[in-house]
């Protein structure tokens, strides 16, 4: 499912569009998959998995930028009970320096608040622009030694509270909302 989220300037003032694609989405598996070419084969099947269907009740959401229609940049998040992981965060080498990650990012954390999503974590190098672009964003690093870093919506507390509270709870098999 496309929905069409903003157009937006980039540094060399071409205009890039960004949508939002749900999971499964047969056409934009076909787009995407290519797009990820240079990652690992666990994480193109992982992609794979995601925009084929198989996978709920993950929601697996992937921001796109698109400019004249071509892929320039994306980034995801899968997520369960408003949790998850956010990722694969990756510009085309033709639009690189040019503001593509940080414009997509920008528009799919404003979509992720209302999208009713909590917290994200995520993994990266330790220093570097990625770090940088996502500390813009709100995200955290977990502490000053690790690669992990965490954006929580309303607070650290506030989420753990809430995601933690005491509930009844049964022992079941693992599934896709785990790994979110």
């Amino acid at each position: 499912m496309l929905k069409d989220l903003a157009d937006t300037a980039l540094k060399d003032r071409n205009i890039m569009q960004v949508v939002r694609i749900e999971g499964p989405d047969d056409e934009w598996k076909n787009r995407l998959l290519p797009f990820f070419g240079h990652k690992g084969e666990k994480w193109r099947w992982q992609i794979d998995r995601t925009l084929t269907g198989g996978t709920e009740p993950l929601r697996s959401v992937y921001y796109a930028g698109l400019i004249e229609g071509g892929l320039a940049g994306t980034v995801c998040t899968f997520t369960y009970a408003g949790a998850g992981v956010f990722g694969h965060v990756y510009t085309d080498p033709n639009y690189r320096q040019k503001g593509v990650s940080s414009a997509i990012l920008r528009i799919a954390m404003d979509d992720t608040r209302d999208l009713g999503i909590h917290a994200l974590f995520l993994t990266t190098d330790r220093p570097g622009h990625a770090r940088t672009m996502y500390e813009k964003e709100g995200f955290s690093p977990l502490n000053e030694f690790c690669r992990e870093m965490a954006w929580y919506r309303d607070g650290e507390l506030s989420f753990e509270k809430n995601f933690f509270a005491k509930a009844d709870s049964s022992i079941r098999k693992l599934d896709w909302r785990d790994w979110g």
